[in-house]
């Protein structure tokens, strides 16, 4: 959702006469159809969300093509962008408009990682996901690709699509952060939706060693439980004696401005992940300047370059994680150079004017009115 609202956003702030853009989305908050306008002309559509059981029985799939339909046949679009969510994908795949797809992440390759801790309904819901994920992929004529990852999956299944590799927007505040500075804290922070996938307990299980090197390092957990609680509460558990010294501290959910405020006391984020595609808060922490510590896996590489802007870690070495967090608690001047190589690398990759341009030079590619793609 962050990133489609930040590329919506720059979307309509182009100065740019030939993009008349509709966005088309659901909320389960509204009864009827709400529209809204933004500044520039772009005009957000909310279509109630059905609770009719058919519709909940296919994840949402018809109610989705029929409240698209409803607007293509009121002023029917030269092309329609599907951002990530599958029913939008199969929607837009299936309307009978060019369309073009925004993947942000692989059914399949997240169930490798996450397959041992699912119940048996959870199991058999995540495969008729991944059999869907396998029918609509074959559709996609064309592909703006956030990981290499996604692109080598959606080829294999679509030979011939057209890819454009263009990376998710964020919000220009990030930039604005300070870069490290000497007196900064030795704080570690980390951010995501708390489950078995993002890993969190590796990185508690290599606190303890951290702290031994560094007895003021403090390690600050940003995100939502609810997704995985039982995860959560044994973490929480396990590591009680940390969490009452408050060497370590779990927030929660956080608000946008909550998450700026601690980026800013921050000395590193580090994400140690089983599986990912392009996670928005390692761009959002390259752009604020900071270091990334973070796994080996998906579209990460494509992120942080090891010993440029961070370190890739590899998913289980417990000891490896300590060492990587360590050394640069215990050189500023190594984490501050990672970090402005990292906002450099963000303004050209993740600020949301290029991130627009690039997509509304791919949007006229798909309907002919530039040159081809790659």
């Amino acid at each position: 959702m962050q990133a489609s609202y930040r590329l919506v956003k720059a979307l309509d702030s182009l100065d740019d006469n030939r993009l008349d853009l509709s966005v088309l989305t659901h909320s389960a908050h509204i009864e009827s159809w709400v529209t809204k306008t933004l500044p520039h002309g772009t005009k957000i559509i909310f279509a109630p969300q059905s609770k009719a059981l058919f519709d909940r029985l296919f994840f949402g799939y018809p109610s989705v093509r029929r409240d698209l339909h409803k607007i293509l046949e009121k002023s029917p679009p030269d092309l329609i962008h599907a951002q990530g969510t599958a029913k939008y994908i199969y929607a837009a795949t299936h309307s009978g408009i060019p369309h073009v797809v925004t993947v942000h992440g692989i059914f399949r390759n997240e169930m490798k990682v996450v397959r041992s801790t699912l119940t048996t309904m959870e199991r058999l819901a995540r495969l008729v996901k991944i059999k869907i994920e396998g029918y609509y992929m074959r559709g996609i004529r064309n592909l703006i690709a956030i990981t290499k990852e996604v692109s080598d999956f959606v080829e294999h299944k679509s030979p011939g699509v057209r890819i454009f590799d263009i990376d998710n927007a964020i919000d220009e505040t990030f930039f604005t952060i300070p870069p490290l500075a000497s007196r900064t804290s030795s704080n570690i922070l980390f951010v995501a939706a708390i489950t078995y996938r993002k890993g969190l307990d590796f990185l508690l299980e290599s606190f303890p060693r951290v702290l031994a090197a560094h007895p003021d390092a403090k390690l600050t957990i940003a995100g939502i439980w609810d997704w995985d609680p039982v995860y959560v509460s044994r973490l929480q558990t396990q590591h009680a004696a940390l969490i009452e010294s408050g060497s370590v501290v779990f927030l929660g959910g956080v608000t946008q401005e909550r998450l700026i405020e601690e980026m800013t006391r921050a000395l590193v984020l580090c994400l140690p992940s089983r599986a990912e595609s392009a996670p928005l808060v390692i761009s959002q922490a390259m752009a604020a300047a900071r270091p990334v510590v973070a796994s080996n896996v998906g579209g990460i590489p494509a992120m942080v370059a090891d010993g440029h802007n961070g370190r890739l870690w590899t998913p289980g070495d417990v000891a490896g994680l300590a060492d990587m967090l360590s050394t640069l608690l215990s050189n500023r001047d190594a984490a501050s150079s990672m970090g402005l190589a990292g906002r450099q690398m963000a303004r050209e990759r993740y600020s949301p004017r290029a991130v627009a341009t690039k997509t509304l030079d791919a949007y006229l590619r798909i309907i002919g009115r530039m040159t081809a793609c790659r």
